[in-house]
């Protein structure tokens, strides 16, 4: 077997220091994977004001649920088909049964309500939209008979890139913020981009799009973090994930042992 000096591993060692720099900076640092920055050391409470948020707004093509309730059973069924089926069952909340018996808002900014007619509701929060059907409804009615509740048929939204579950998703909630929508997806993959999450809503009949960074705390008091209607949320890939060396410290020290083992054996299978 010939003697080998140090000159002729020289190459060798060359990659093997490029492979532990790999090491380094291929798996993703927790600091990354962590949301709202954790608490100092020695820090078991941080206290913050609670951010105030806008009402949503209603816009065309929103789907809302009208309720309304009176003395006679018989009016209550004809005016809550999204809250009543056949003998006067709740139905189960679903998107198909939202969008077949909900009120779809019109491209004026209307909705078609059986017994009242067309009502006014673009850019009215669910309260103001309320109050205006209260007030058509009192033309019919004696105050104090009749109970209207109005809200949105449910938040429906997008999620595409790295989340275990992209698609299209709903909430039935009346508010909810990116950290409940990316959460109803599945969370976002430890080769999820947390620090710029992109975010394009549509607002006053225009698109915007804006970036948010969930492993700040000061995130909780920015409106984007308030999750809108429609909002399309896209989750960008961390540059660890074009290495594909792995995703966590072992899973990258296993590949690179790897590449460094079939590299040895090879260098020293052409020197014999």
């Amino acid at each position: 077997m010939p003697r080998l000096s140090f000159q002729s591993y020289g190459p060798t060692v060359g990659r093997m220091c490029v492979l532990v720099a790999l090491l380094v900076t291929a798996c993703v640092p927790q600091r990354k994977l962590t949301y709202l920055a954790p608490l100092p050391k020695g820090t078991e409470v941080q206290e913050a004001t609670m951010a105030v948020y806008p009402d949503y707004r209603f816009q065309p093509n929103d789907i809302i649920n009208v309720q309304v309730k009176t003395l006679n059973p018989e009016i209550d069924q004809f005016y809550n088909t999204m809250s009543f089926q056949g003998g006067g069952g709740m139905m189960m909340g679903t998107p198909a049964m939202a969008y077949m018996m909900g009120y779809p808002i019109d491209q004026r900014g209307e909705v078609r309500i059986p017994g009242i007619g067309q009502v006014r509701v673009v850019s009215l929060t669910a309260q103001e939209a309320q109050d205006t059907i209260s007030k058509v409804l009192l033309k019919q009615f004696v105050e104090g008979t009749v109970f209207v509740k109005v809200q949105l048929a449910g938040i429906r939204y997008t999620v595409v890139g790295e989340c275990f579950r992209p698609g299209v998703h709903y909430l039935y909630q009346n508010q909810a913020t990116l950290l409940d929508a990316l959460a109803n997806a599945g969370d976002i993959t430890m080769l999820g981009d947390r620090k710029r999450v992109q975010v394009t809503r549509l607002s006053d009949g225009k698109w915007k799009t804006f970036v948010v960074d969930l492993t700040q705390r000061e995130t909780l008091n920015r409106p984007e973090f308030i999750l809108q209607p429609n909002d399309l949320i896209q989750v960008r890939p961390l540059p660890q994930k074009s290495s594909g060396l792995g995703q966590t410290g072992f899973g990258t020290f296993s590949s690179l042992v790897g590449v460094l083992s079939s590299s040895i054996a090879l260098y020293l299978a052409l020197t014999r």
